[in-house]
């Protein structure tokens, strides 16, 4: 942490910290640095951090929960094929079925 290597700012100079963050001078530097809460970052704290740290559970939950969607989605999927597979073959079948049937009424003729 900066704050253990730095004075505190004057006050003057405590706005030169966005969004909360705490302003320190360093002496060796004769710079201005801030250390920011825990949703900002940046050199003066401006910077809106949107997931800060991340926490190992609702990582996993995270993982977990693709797995099982991408499990889900594969399986729908597999239904679909299936679906039309099925279709594709039973008219398949009833045009063999309406072939066989014409082919008994219409008989071929060998006559030229």
């Amino acid at each position: 942490m900066m704050a253990a290597h730095g004075e505190p700012c004057e006050a003057l100079e405590q706005s030169y910290c966005y969004n909360g963050g705490q302003c320190y001078r360093i002496p060796s530097m004769s710079t201005l640095s801030c250390v920011c809460t825990e949703n900002y970052r940046g050199p003066r704290c401006a910077e809106f951090q949107l997931l800060s740290k991340a926490n190992p559970r609702n990582e996993a939950g995270l993982i977990v929960g693709a797995v099982i969607l991408s499990i889900l989605i594969a399986l729908v999927l597999a239904g679909v094929i299936y679906c039309i597979c099925r279709i594709w073959r039973q008219k398949q079948r009833k045009q063999q079925n309406n072939k066989q049937q014409y082919s008994h009424v219409y008989p071929q003729s060998n006559r030229i």
